[in-house]
């Protein structure tokens, strides 16, 4: 069995979840407090590992690709 046979659905999975948990880190993030401007942060930090992350697959700076832009 080859260790990297599903390798391109683990960065299809990774590039989904990079882009659905900043957007919800985003909408929790209107709370007000300490709460929300922490969840705003965390979907910040997310959203910026998601650029780098599809930098890297793409080999070049992501921006521009619809799918990029939409992020």
């Amino acid at each position: 069995m080859d260790i990297f046979q599903y390798a391109d659905e683990r960065v299809t999975f990774l590039t989904m979840l990079f882009l659905l948990v900043p957007a919800a880190l985003y909408i929790m993030g209107v709370m007000e407090g300490r709460k929300g401007l922490y969840t705003f942060l965390a979907g910040f930090f997310v959203h910026v590992t998601s650029i780098i992350h599809r930098g890297i697959e793409i080999g070049r700076l992501p921006l521009t690709e619809k799918h990029d832009n939409i992020s």
